[in-house]
């Protein structure tokens, strides 16, 4: 497989993406990919909004976060090999692209730019997802000081 590089430069990264990717109208209730599934692929968020879904330690699934666009779901688990943490479901009628794990581990081999770029998202989305945390436990320790 030869994939075209990616041009960051052109109209948006995810746009010089177009050749790569498959897009598709999807409406609200449609299942993305659930927990627990083979991490096979990266969804993008063209339009509309996704509900991202987790439990922990058997409880009953809890909306973690709505996505809308620009968002890129499952990119950890598809570049770690691991299974999706979350279910995501979508919530607001709209558009979704999908890139393949195996285009996008051939795109992060052949091209460092892009590898760079998905590593820098990578650690942003860690990043906030620490001060989020840190936030909420700041949060709970306040509401339970005053109780």
């Amino acid at each position: 497989m030869n994939p075209k590089p990616p041009d960051p430069q052109v109209n948006g990264f995810w746009q010089s993406l177009d050749g790569l990717k498959t897009t598709y109208a999807v409406g609200p209730g449609k299942i993305l990919f659930e927990r627990d599934a083979v991490a096979d692929a990266i969804y993008l968020i063209e339009e509309g909004s996704v509900g991202l879904c987790w439990n922990a330690q058997g409880d009953k699934e809890r909306l973690f976060e709505v996505a809308g666009p620009g968002a890129v779901l499952g990119l950890a688990e598809c570049v770690t090999g691991e299974r999706y943490r979350m279910t995501a479901q979508v919530v607001e009628h709209g558009n979704m692209s999908i890139i393949e794990r195996p285009i996008l581990l051939a795109l992060m081999r052949e091209y460092p730019e892009f590898c760079m770029q998905v590593v820098r998202w990578l650690s942003e989305n860690l990043h906030g997802l620490y001060y989020r945390f840190q936030n909420t436990a700041k949060a709970a320790s306040r509401k339970r000081a005053t109780h």
